[in-house]
C-alpha cells in the first residue's frame, strides 16, 4: 500500500505542478498503474495506463519505445480482467482509438523500421478489441506486407 500512496502523491504532485493533462505527469501514472496493479487493483490500474498512454502519445519528446510500454502494460491489465472473468471490456477498448490514431499518425511519420510494425501490430490488436475489424485488418496486413518476401 506504501507504493500505492506514494504513487497517488507523484500524480498529485505532477498534477498540481505541471497540470493534470500535461505530458509530464504520463511516467508518474504509468508508475502509479504498476503499483496499482501489484496491489490486484486492476480497475485502477487500468485508468491510469489509459491516461498515461494518452499523454505518452501527446508528449513533444515522443519516444514510441515509451509509448509502447505503457500501451502493452495497459493491455496487460486488461488482459488480466478477462482472466479474471470478467470480460473484454470493448467500450474502454473503443475509447483508445483516439489515442491509437493520434500515435499511429506519428508512427506514420517515423522510419518504418521494426518498431513502427511492432506499434502497427499492438494497435491493430486494439482495434480488433474495439470491433473495428477493417482498421485492424488494415494495419496487420500492412505490417504482414513488410515481411513477405
Amino acid at each position: 500500500e506504501e507504493a500505492v500512496r506514494l504513487g497517488e502523491e507523484n500524480v498529485a504532485i505532477f498534477e498540481v505542478t505541471c497540470g493534470a493533462d500535461s505530458p509530464l505527469t504520463a511516467s508518474a501514472l504509468k508508475g502509479l498503474g504498476e503499483a496499482y496493479k501489484r496491489r490486484g487493483r486492476r480497475e485502477d490500474a487500468i485508468k491510469a495506463y489509459a491516461k498515461a498512454y494518452l499523454l505518452e502519445a501527446l508528449k513533444d519528446s515522443f519516444d514510441l519505445v515509451s509509448v509502447m510500454e505503457v500501451h502493452n502494460e495497459l493491455f496487460d491489465a486488461h488482459l488480466a480482467q478477462i482472466t479474471a472473468g470478467v470480460g473484454i471490456d470493448r467500450k474502454a477498448f473503443k475509447s483508445y482509438l483516439s489515442t491509437v490514431e493520434k500515435v499511429l499518425a506519428r508512427v506514420k511519420l517515423m522510419p518504418q523500421d521494426a518498431n513502427a510494425g511492432a506499434y502497427y501490430k499492438a494497435a491493430g490488436e486494439f482495434m480488433a478489441f474495439a470491433e473495428d475489424y477493417a482498421g485492424a485488418d488494415m494495419l496487420l496486413t500492412e505490417v504482414a506486407c513488410w515481411t513477405a518476401p
